[in-house]
């Protein structure tokens, strides 16, 4: 007998998820695989993230520190002595 037979009529407004809920498992549930997961989300999210870290580098280090950069500069190698350690 299905549990759902025992709510009061004012009650038995229910959604998919609680049907879902008292329904028996199926096999692949069961089992102990993980979910499949979702490529198109997952690009989607690698993406974001990337443009959310290079917007906010370029924020912080382009706009809001160049001028502490700047007044600092003394205390940083020149352009030609980075440029002979990166070849």
């Amino acid at each position: 007998m299905p549990i759902i037979e025992h709510i009061p009529d004012s009650r038995r407004s229910y959604s998919a998820a609680t049907e879902a809920h008292f329904r028996s498992p199926t096999a692949f549930e069961m089992s102990n695989h993980p979910p499949i997961m979702n490529i198109k989300r997952l690009l989607l999210a690698i993406a974001a993230a990337f443009v959310v870290i290079f917007v906010t580098d370029f924020l912080i280090h382009g706009i809001w520190m160049m001028s502490d950069y700047r007044a600092t500069q003394q205390l940083w190698r020149s352009d030609s002595e980075m440029q002979a350690r990166i070849a």
